[in-house]
């Protein structure tokens, strides 16, 4: 996979995500759901972070002239972000 491609994928899922979330988050906030409605909610919820997770906090540059993909990559300790 060249690494446009790569970057270009990396995007796509963390934009698919983020449409994911908002609404999931857009979903809690109703007062009208099930207890089994809100489960799922909060399963969706929850799989997206462990998604969101996985994939990092990744910056990707992509160096078309030197078919270059660089990724930098943010690491913080749990609970001091």
């Amino acid at each position: 996979m060249s690494s446009k491609k790569l970057a270009q994928t990396f995007h796509d899922v963390r934009n698919a995500l983020n449409v994911i979330m908002g609404n999931a988050q857009l979903l809690q906030e109703s007062k009208s759901l099930t207890l089994q409605q809100q489960e799922c909610t909060r399963r969706i919820v929850n799989a997206v972070r462990e998604v969101s997770a996985a994939l990092g906090d990744y910056a990707i540059e992509v160096d078309d002239a030197r078919n270059e993909l660089k990724v930098a990559i943010s690491v913080t300790e749990k609970g001091k972000a």
